[in-house]
């Protein structure tokens, strides 16, 4: 499988923070907002009290077989995992729920340019950050896009 470039990371990154900052469930739980959804690392990681951060862990180009030489978008698989934070446990709870829905809700589309064809959740964890005491639910997720 072919590595992904720089540009295509960035496309990918502007679909879920679209999908994201766009959702009216999420941004109704207190505290959020566009501005605390982030790319990692986190901008201001002193002090989250509420954020999303998402990462990509793995972007996988799909072999095409090309036939009659129709030529088609490159399809990717790209494993990514979405960071939910706040100081409340229950707060995190929601927040993971938000994220989820969303994310699988808004599984086709386009969205600047990029056409997603299904977000799958395939792992979610839990994790609370003593030195900063706040709460983590992590989500992890595979996408399938055409860019």
């Amino acid at each position: 499988a072919k590595s992904m470039s720089a540009t295509e990371g960035l496309k990918i990154g502007k679909v879920i923070f679209n999908i994201l900052s766009n959702d009216s469930n999420l941004l109704a739980i207190s505290g959020m907002s566009a501005a605390t959804i982030q790319p990692a690392p986190m901008k201001n990681p002193s002090a989250p009290e509420i954020a999303v951060i998402y990462e990509f862990d793995a972007v996988n180009a799909v072999n095409q077989k090309r036939l009659l030489r129709i030529e088609t978008a490159p399809l990717y698989v790209v494993d990514f995992t979405c960071e939910c934070i706040s100081l409340d446990y229950g707060t995190s709870i929601t927040l993971a729920d938000a994220v989820g829905r969303a994310l699988q809700e808004a599984a086709s589309g386009t969205y600047n340019g990029v056409k997603v064809d299904g977000i799958n959740l395939t792992n979610a964890r839990e994790d609370y950050n003593k030195q900063r005491r706040y709460y983590s639910k992590s989500l992890s997720f595979e996408a399938r896009v055409l860019i």
